[in-house]
């Protein structure tokens, strides 16, 4: 089970119901910082196979 404090800009990371890990973001208001972390969180929670490199660009997820 996931379990811990909640923060705007702070999203969870969980493998097999177990908190693996966190994405934080801060400096803009919560919301932006919610925005973003959400975002990023999606994107590496998506299967290795959903993600794609662009071109050019090593290290850029989309």
């Amino acid at each position: 089970m996931v379990s811990g404090v909640a923060f705007a800009g702070g999203i969870p990371l969980a493998r097999d119901g177990n908190v693996a890990g966190a994405v934080g973001v801060s400096g803009g208001t919560g919301g932006q910082d919610q925005e973003i972390a959400e975002a990023a969180a999606s994107v590496i929670t998506r299967p290795q196979s959903a993600r794609t490199v662009a071109h050019g660009q090593a290290g850029v997820l989309h």
